[in-house]
């Protein structure tokens, strides 16, 4: 049933995939939106490539629609994301380079964008130079912390530092890391219990890989009774 459901949705999606080729060309505000549902429905079915055709549209059509930098810039950066998987190194590369050719045009510093820019930078290192993406990991938490409350998001970025140091060979500041995340979920408004399961439970795996296990299980037993 669940694939046969998939099947249909992807079926109208598909539809309107083809319909928008055409529409709304004098209405790119619209168009933006319709894309975006688009493009947001075939990455929650997985289908990350359709995703990113489209969402490439929404950006072209967001700046058509004259909606600003961030706007501009936040359109890229969904489309950098749907992305991440897939397509090949140059694609990906050249992508990065669009967002921060806008950036760099910015009458405003965005620093958001920024941050998430090089968040996004990291992922794409990771199995090209460590240095790299130690570098853009970095970065993103930097800039994060700088953020106002309301627009700070960096727990994704010290995880993803944390998995740019193991790979160093760093446990030590590995685990430090994802300690410092936990610290910043539990200043969460909402949510806290979540994040705080999440990154305990990844303490535990890098305390098990490592073959520390009274700390494996002492991380384990923490995250199971926040859960």
């Amino acid at each position: 049933p669940q694939r046969a459901r998939n099947r249909t949705a992807r079926e109208l999606l598909d539809r309107g995939a083809e319909r928008i080729g055409t529409a709304f060309k004098d209405d790119p505000q619209a168009r933006a939106s319709i894309l975006e549902w688009l493009g947001s429905m075939y990455y929650q079915l997985g289908l990350k490539a359709q995703a990113a055709q489209l969402l490439q549209q929404r950006a072209d059509a967001v700046a058509a629609a004259g909606g600003g930098a961030a706007a501009y810039a936040d359109a890229l950066l969904r489309h950098l994301d749907a992305l991440s998987d897939g397509p090949s190194p140059p694609d990906r590369a050249a992508a990065i380079a669009r967002v921060r050719q806008v950036l760099d045009a910015a009458p405003e510093p965005l620093p958001a964008q920024r941050a998430e820019l090089a968040m996004q930078e990291a992922v794409f290192f990771i199995d090209i130079s460590l240095a790299q993406a130690l570098a853009a990991a970095k970065q993103a938490v930097a800039i994060g912390s700088s953020l106002p409350d309301e627009q700070r998001d960096i727990i994704n970025g010290l995880r993803f530092l944390s998995r740019s140091q193991l790979r160093a060979g760093d446990f030590r500041q590995a685990e430090a890391t994802l300690r410092e995340a936990l610290d910043q979920a539990a200043r969460r408004p909402a949510g806290a219990d979540a994040w705080r399961v999440s990154l305990l439970r990844s303490i535990a795996d890098m305390h098990r890989v490592q073959g520390h296990f009274p700390a494996a299980l002492n991380a384990a037993a923490e995250a199971e009774r926040i859960s």
